[in-house]
């Protein structure tokens, strides 16, 4: 099973636990399903925490200059190379995946600019990346 499937899989519900893999999967999936998690979890698609694979989802936050508060949050549509990400804006040692805000400078900019077609105004607003992971089952079970 390849990392897009599983990622697929994972987004779809909104997060699956350790124990959910028998109910969504075939067993040879199920053999198959260590790896591309683990490449999830180490390209920062997919957060591990207490016992459940969680989506990640990064965004910008828009704020305009002069003021201290997001005006916008705008979903980044397309996935970011985690090790480019990582070398133009390194996290936190305990942020891997990005969640408290990071600025986006000039000389950062194209790595959005590229991967998700943004267009920054750094004349009128400053932009932070953040990263978020779906827990909306958690939160809202069905």
């Amino acid at each position: 099973m390849n990392r897009n499937k599983v990622l697929e899989i994972i987004k779809n519900n909104h997060g699956i636990y350790f124990n959910q893999r028998q109910n969504l999967l075939t067993e040879d999936e199920q053999a198959e399903l260590s790896e591309p998690l683990k490449t999830l979890i180490t390209d920062g698609a997919v957060t591990f925490i207490l016992n459940k694979y969680y989506p990640n989802y990064r965004s910008i936050g828009l704020v305009p200059k002069g003021q201290k508060e997001t005006s916008e949050i705008i979903d980044l549509q397309h996935e970011i190379p985690i090790n480019e990400l990582r070398r133009l804006i390194p996290p936190k040692s305990d942020d891997p995946t990005y969640c408290d805000g990071y600025l986006i400078t000039e000389e950062t900019r194209h790595l959005f600019e590229r991967t998700n077609h943004f267009e920054f105004d750094f004349e009128n607003n400053e932009y932070y990346l953040f990263s978020t992971f779906d827990n909306t089952n958690d939160i809202n079970p069905k």
